[in-house]
C-alpha cells in the first residue's frame, strides 16, 4: 500500500487536534481519495492498486466512530485509540471514550 495512503500515518497526524478539525480533515481526505479512483481518471487504477479505496473505507470507519460513539463492524478500530485518547487528554471525549477499545480488545 502507498504511503500517501496510509491510515496509521493519517492517525498520527491527527493526534494533538481539536475534534472538528479532526473530522473536517477526515473528511477531505475521503473526497481526495475517492476522487483518485473515479472511473475514467486517469491513473485511477493505479490508485485503486496503491490502496486508495481501503484507505477512503477506512476513513469513513473512523468517522463513523467518531460522529456516533459507536465502534464501526468494519475497518481498524483499534488503530482509533491514538485519537481518542488524544481527545480525552484536550478534554473534548469524557474517558469513558477510551472503554470502547477495552471492550473490543477482550472478544
Amino acid at each position: 500500500m502507498d504511503n500517501q495512503f496510509s491510515i496509521s500515518e493519517f492517525i498520527k497526524s491527527c493526534i494533538g487536534l481539536p475534534y472538528i478539525e479532526i473530522l473536517e480533515k477526515a473528511d477531505q481526505q475521503v473526497r481526495w481519495a475517492e476522487s483518485l479512483t473515479r472511473g475514467g481518471r486517469q491513473g485511477a487504477p493505479k490508485a485503486r492498486a496503491d490502496g486508495a479505496n481501503h484507505y477512503a473505507a477506512e476513513l469513513k470507519s473512523l468517522l463513523f466512530y467518531l460522529r456516533s460513539g459507536t465502534p464501526p463492524g468494519s475497518g481498524s478500530f483499534q488503530m482509533y485509540r491514538p485519537i481518542v485518547q488524544s481527545l480525552v487528554n484536550s478534554g473534548e471525549f469524557k474517558p469513558e471514550a477510551l472503554n470502547a477499545f477495552n471492550l473490543s480488545s477482550s472478544h
